[in-house]
C-alpha cells in the first residue's frame, strides 16, 4: 500500500490514529502530529520546543486569529496540497498562512490574486 496525502487525510476524516487535538474556539480538530510537524513550520516549532512537553497533545487556536472554516481548508490542504481558494476567503486563508509561517500557502494567495482580483476591486 502506498502512503499517499489523500490516505493520511482519510485516515484524518476518520481520527483514526490522530495523536494531537487542535481546539479553535468550539471546533477541534484530530490530526497526526508528524504530518503538523513535516508539513507547517507553525506546528514543528509549537510540537517540538523544549518548553513543551513531548507528549503533548493539545493545540489551543484563537478563533479571532484564525477562523476555524479557513483552518480546516488549511488542513486540507496540509494533507492534500490542495486547497480552493475564493475571492470571498483569499484574506482569510493569506492571513492564517502568515500566521502558521507557510510560505507555499502565501504564494499561493498571492498567485490567486494576482490574476483574478481586478484593479477597481482592490480601490473599492
Amino acid at each position: 500500500m502506498k502512503i499517499t496525502g489523500e490516505s493520511l487525510n482519510k485516515l484524518r476524516l476518520q481520527n483514526q490514529e490522530c495523536d494531537v487535538t487542535i481546539q479553535i474556539g468550539q471546533r477541534t480538530f484530530m490530526v497526526h502530529r508528524l504530518v503538523l510537524i513535516a508539513q507547517i513550520d507553525f506546528f514543528k516549532a509549537t510540537l517540538t520546543s523544549d518548553v513543551k512537553e513531548e507528549n503533548e497533545s493539545l493545540i489551543i487556536l484563537d478563533p479571532e486569529i484564525i477562523d476555524p472554516d479557513v483552518f480546516e481548508e488549511i488542513l486540507n490542504y496540509i494533507y492534500t496540497s490542495k486547497i480552493k481558494i475564493t475571492k470571498q476567503n483569499a484574506g482569510q486563508i493569506c492571513a492564517a498562512a502568515r500566521l502558521l509561517l507557510e510560505d507555499d500557502l502565501i504564494e499561493k494567495v498571492d498567485n490567486f490574486l494576482q490574476t483574478n482580483i481586478d484593479e477597481e476591486e482592490l480601490i473599492s
